[in-house]
């Protein structure tokens, strides 16, 4: 059991509020609005986001991908990059692990498209740990191909807020199926 100082950094920051559209006054947390309301359309914001995705990794832009994850965002990948498990947390290693011996130009994902036939179906709002009942992200699932080694992939992930209102990455998924 973790105490409440040994917390993974990304859940102390979600329960900072570092993540949740808030506005910083003298130091003071005050709630602004939430992350998703009723009239946001998790379809359209996951559509959005995962084109965006697509092309950084059509156009191997790695600073493109790197820039759609949350600063302290985790990215995990198992066989469509390299031949070995990774879980990559923060910008910064995502970046470095996708130019290393240019991986992400190398791998050649292509066809990506937002995957509504899974037991998740269409791109949904849920809760997040920690947070306030009003604060929601958006889970997703994806198809993509893979140019090297030829195969297909599976992806699942999840969008918060970032400070700037922008929906980025707090966990994405890849693996080869």
């Amino acid at each position: 059991m973790l105490e409440s100082h040994d917390q993974p950094p990304l859940l102390g920051l979600i329960k900072a509020g570092v993540y949740l559209n808030e506005s910083f006054t003298h130091h003071q947390l005050t709630m602004s609005s939430p992350v998703a309301t009723p009239s946001s359309d998790p379809a359209s914001i996951a559509s959005h986001w995962l084109s965006m995705w697509a092309k950084a990794c059509t156009n191997a832009d790695v600073n493109a991908f790197d820039s759609l994850f949350l600063p302290h965002g985790v990215y995990r990948d198992l066989l469509c990059l390299s031949w070995d498990f990774h879980s990559l947390n923060g910008r910064g290693n995502i970046a470095k692990f996708l130019g290393d011996d240019t991986r992400l130009a190398r791998a050649g994902f292509h066809d990506i498209e937002l995957d509504e036939d899974t037991e998740f179906g269409s791109p949904f709002f849920y809760p997040i740990p920690g947070a306030p009942s009003h604060i929601q992200g958006i889970q997703f699932s994806f198809t993509l191909r893979i140019s090297t080694p030829a195969a297909t992939a599976k992806g699942l992930t999840r969008l918060m807020k970032d400070l700037d209102g922008e929906w980025k990455a707090l966990t994405c998924f890849t693996t080869m199926w």
